[in-house]
């Protein structure tokens, strides 16, 4: 009978310990919440399965002034289907190409399409990037501006 006793106590030790845990969770307001990313200064930084990389490059014309960037380039770096599995260039995207595809249409406008990567100037001055299927029949498609942290 003690050792019945015993165990019942223990057994009700840990249902009022659990309890006690359960009102002592952090919500997600008490919690910073960290996203996996990729900090290498794409923009698609928390794509992190992404089959292709987009980087803004800037230019800086007064050097004392690091937030007067102005757009020099965007460059795509993605999987071209070598065996290598690596990333490699596959385009770049002069911001004077931008310029004249933005004066030309009010329309989206093929900045380029190269190894079945196609960027678009949409009609409202932002981008879509978007890749052919992959194996699995997936495309991969990704939107931003040029508002956008890092573009």
């Amino acid at each position: 009978m003690k050792a019945s006793l015993k165990w019942s106590a223990m057994i009700g030790a840990v249902v009022i310990a659990l309890m006690g845990m359960a009102v002592g969770i952090v919500s997600a307001d008490d919690e910073e919440i960290v996203l996996p990313s990729i900090d290498d200064g794409r923009v698609n930084n928390f794509d992190i399965a992404a089959p292709v990389a987009v980087f803004c490059e800037f230019t800086y014309p007064y050097a004392d002034d690091t937030d007067a960037g102005v757009l020099d380039s965007i460059q795509l770096w993605g999987l071209t289907g070598a065996d290598d599995g690596l990333f490699h260039e596959v385009a770049t995207i002069s911001a004077a190409q931008i310029d004249a595809a933005s004066a030309s249409s009010t329309q989206p406008v093929l900045l380029s399409n190269t190894y079945g990567y196609s960027v678009y100037l949409e009609a409202d001055g932002s981008f879509r990037l978007v890749a052919a299927p992959d194996a699995e029949g997936k495309v991969y498609e990704f939107s931003w501006d040029l508002s956008a942290p890092r573009c």
